[in-house]
């Protein structure tokens, strides 16, 4: 099911989308002792998440992965996990599980990230963005193997991809990203965007057939329904 929030403006969308990070959270270590959250990188997201940090859990409990990551070093500027680091540092012992591996070659790492990020798949949330192009995650259209990724029986939750292609993403051309049954398997899958033509972008991608954009896919995945947050 489908669930479009609009917000009055953005710090009220920003304050709605912690509020849900947190009780997903709350849930999942009521549940099963821990809480495993997978967050979108991008500036758009990050005062969200630092209202999310502010949430007063044992963070030990906590463990945060990449929805997907260009392939630098995470001191670049680039880097996602550079970000959260930054929007998570009042939430002490947090555990955040980054995708990029030092001094590694990205298609010979894809395996060692795997069976890292098997252990806190599924998710319990999940945040995802959007570009102008319809694309999340880091799957863009005309990808050499976004078909596959796309499929829901796709044999892996981890795959690389090639943006050099792409308007949008070839300033990091090399990326790292979950698939469609790795996002599909979240117990809550949320998107944050702004701005009245990203919202025209989603609604027309998610009314048109598969090829009106990635986050068709991710919208019609979702097996436990898809909330949307958004704000001019």
């Amino acid at each position: 099911m489908l669930k479009i929030n609009k917000f009055e403006n953005r710090d009220a969308a920003f304050a709605a989308l912690a509020a849900a990070l947190k009780d997903a959270t709350k849930n999942a270590i009521a549940k099963n002792g821990h809480a495993n959250i997978a967050l979108s990188g991008g500036s758009t997201p990050e005062p969200a998440y630092k209202d999310y940090a502010e949430g007063g859990f044992n963070w030990n409990d906590v463990n945060i992965i990449l929805v997907d990551e260009r392939w630098v070093d995470i001191d670049d500027d680039g880097s996602n996990e550079k970000m959260l680091h930054r929007a998570f540092t009042a939430a002490k012992g947090v555990n955040i599980i980054g995708m990029k591996q030092k001094n590694a070659d990205l298609y010979d790492a894809i395996p060692v990230v795997e069976a890292i990020y098997n252990r806190y798949l599924p998710a319990d949330a999940i945040v995802l963005g959007m570009g102008e192009d319809a694309h999340t995650a880091s799957w863009f259209a005309g990808a050499d193997n976004l078909d596959e990724i796309l499929k829901p029986d796709y044999p892996h939750n981890i795959a690389p991809m090639n943006a050099a292609h792409s308007e949008v993403g070839k300033k990091y051309p090399l990326r790292i990203t979950l698939t469609l049954p790795a996002i599909a398997s979240c117990d809550m899958v949320m998107l944050l965007i702004f701005g009245i033509k990203k919202l025209e972008v989603f609604e027309r991608a998610i009314t048109g057939d598969a090829s009106s954009g990635p986050i068709k896919a991710a919208v019609d995945a979702a097996k436990k329904g898809f909330v949307v947050f958004w704000a001019e």
